[in-house]
């Protein structure tokens, strides 16, 4: 789960992008951002109060995208960040052309070429592929979730 916090940590330190109507919703799909997790989800991964469900019957597609995994993380008991990860290039390129059409052109990282991200006022979404393997993972961050986190881990 380590990585999981070193990624979420990357992508939040990448607040760039348009918003387009990232904020619009106030979750993703059926979840709310900040709710505790559903009653069919599975609980899927832990590392203290950091928790990784998936859900059995869960769709797993966002449009054309066809998805190899969909992963919902909880702290605390509240909704705080979705990995969506495809299955193939072109999958990858799918998904891509589907976040740009909903949420406008991103930001392009300056570092990896193969990354953009959106950034709402409450919502960060990034999304990377692997030129080797032709996979990739959008990554949708719940920012009010994640300033708290932050703020107590500081402490």
């Amino acid at each position: 789960m380590t990585w999981v916090i070193l990624v979420v940590g990357l992508v939040c330190s990448a607040w760039g992008g348009s918003s387009g109507d990232l904020d619009a919703r106030d979750g993703f799909r059926d979840l709310v951002w900040g709710s505790a997790p559903a009653e069919d989800m599975v609980e899927a991964d832990r590392d203290g109060e950091l928790v990784a469900y998936t859900r059995p019957d869960d769709e797993l597609s966002i449009g054309e995208a066809v998805l190899e995994s969909l992963s919902y993380f909880y702290w605390r008991d509240q909704l705080y960040t979705v990995y969506a990860v495809t299955d193939g290039l072109s999958s990858s390129r799918a998904l891509l052309g589907n976040l740009k059409r909903r949420y406008g052109q991103g930001t392009r990282s300056i570092h990896h070429a193969e990354k953009t991200y959106w950034h709402g006022s409450r919502v960060v979404l990034s999304f990377g592929g692997d030129p080797e393997s032709g996979k990739a993972t959008a990554i949708f961050l719940y920012k009010p979730v994640h300033t708290a986190r932050e703020q107590e881990e500081a402490q």
